[in-house]
């Protein structure tokens, strides 16, 4: 399997060649290959769920005085 780099040099080409070989736009390419690979591998990512907070214990009142 290709690791994330090689897929973005891979898909950066093929945008490349897609756009008919222009000179001078290879970050371009490469930025846009990078949004798209990016993308597909956050696809089916679901984060995990953070643990909820526990609830700290209410103060005790302080007893008013009585005269």
């Amino acid at each position: 399997m290709l690791d994330r780099h090689e897929k973005i040099q891979s898909r950066a080409y093929a945008l490349w060649e897609k756009t008919g070989y222009p000179h001078g736009t290879d970050w371009d390419h490469w930025f846009k290959a990078e949004q798209e690979v990016d993308a597909e591998l956050l696809k089916g990512f679901k984060p995990k769920k953070a643990p909820a907070k526990a609830k700290t214990p209410a103060k005790p009142k302080k007893k008013a005085k009585t005269a």
